[in-house]
């Protein structure tokens, strides 16, 4: 089947202007399903426009390569210059170690004891300076270069490097009893549990069902010690209320929330109608100064 790309989401302030561009920021999101983007005015600590496309039937980096080839080049709030381009990208092949444990000759090594690496990989890392570790990562290596040749000056991180800071930084000041917070991909989800204000636990896992994932969130907390009717667990990304994961969690997980923004951040009128604990990556991107 040939891969297809489709506009979900395109809300801009109508104040927003281009030519102001180099006082904006640009936060890009890359993952084998979708491609997005948001706006940050930084003299107003304001996000000021979001655009999201999703892609379907993407067999392989080199077709989510021709699609980002194709759609780039049509997106006219890429097409200037901003202050600051971060991007993240989510990426199933990642470790995390202390950065007093990490020496950057060993890369590959780090990886392939949890993941296979193929040829035609690079293999990364970010510093996480908030939790004194660095996460190594593999990505391919034309889709890396594509979209550094698109936008020169970007960082480019792992999801879970920003997942992990951002959530660090927002909820440092919580009690010692351990946070659960889920965050639900397409066919991926990640876990991060946080207890006085370090973390006890990241990991993601792929799942086909409501019931796979359900499952694993309980394997943690029984590997965790944590007790799923007392534990408090924050949900973020593609999950609703009352969709059919929704009630499924709410049966063995008593106390379930959504997630929400961080407190520190202005939004435009355009986020009003977007959920908080969607695109909460792509949204925080910018308070991640790695």
């Amino acid at each position: 089947m040939q891969a297809k790309i489709h506009q979900v989401i395109s809300a801009f302030d109508k104040s927003l202007q281009s030519e102001e561009s180099k006082n904006q920021r640009l936060s890009i999101q890359l993952s084998p399903d979708g491609f997005s983007f948001c706006i940050y005015d930084k003299q107003r600590n304001k996000l000021t426009g979001l655009q999201v496309f999703a892609f379907e039937d993407v067999a392989n980096d080199r077709v989510l390569n021709l699609l980002l080839s194709e759609l780039l080049p049509t997106i006219a709030h890429l097409q200037t210059e901003y202050d600051k381009t971060r991007i993240v990208v989510e990426n199933p092949k990642s470790t995390l170690l202390p950065s007093a444990l990490f020496d950057v000759q060993f890369l590959q090594k780090y990886l392939e004891f949890n993941h296979r690496v193929s040829a035609t990989e690079l293999v990364l890392y970010d510093r996480m300076p908030m939790l004194d570790a660095v996460n190594v990562w593999a990505f391919s290596e034309t889709i890396y270069h594509s979209l550094l040749q698109a936008f020169p000056a970007a960082t480019i991180q792992h999801h879970a490097t920003t997942l992990i800071e951002s959530l660090l930084l927002q909820y440092k000041n919580r009690n010692s009893e351990p946070l659960i917070f889920v965050n639900v991909r397409s066919r991926y989800f990640d876990i991060v549990v946080l207890s006085n204000n370090n973390l006890l636990l990241y990991n993601a896992f792929r799942f086909v069902t409501n019931e796979d994932l359900v499952y694993l969130c309980l394997f943690v907390f029984e590997q965790l010690g944590i007790n799923p009717e007392v534990a408090g667990v924050v949900l973020y990304g593609d999950i609703k209320s009352g969709s059919p994961l929704y009630v499924y969690l709410s049966r063995y997980i008593r106390h379930l929330q959504f997630g929400r923004r961080s407190g520190t951040l202005q939004f435009s009128y355009v986020f009003d109608e977007i959920a908080d604990h969607h695109f909460y990556n792509l949204i925080h991107l910018q308070q991640c100064e790695l």
